[in-house]
């Protein structure tokens, strides 16, 4: 629940930076993110992206903390 989450949140922050990098470089004041449905479409693809990213970092630090238990015995 907290990835999925996090996720969303993440999802969002990616809108807010893709858009901000394509108003810097060409030279925009403001963008407009289109209708709600290509809106909602873009940011479920980002939390997916995200969803993702987390879900890796997730499975690495799992297999990593086993690894170190492992060691201390």
């Amino acid at each position: 629940m907290f990835r999925a989450g996090s996720a969303l949140l993440l999802g969002l922050g990616l809108i807010l930076v893709e858009a901000f990098i394509v108003m810097e470089i060409k030279n925009y004041d403001t963008i407009k993110l289109g209708t709600n449905g290509q809106f909602i479409t873009v940011w479920l693809i980002n939390s997916l992206l995200a969803f993702a990213i987390l879900t890796d970092i997730k499975n690495w630090l799992t297999k990593h903390e086993k690894r170190e238990f492992q060691h201390d015995l």
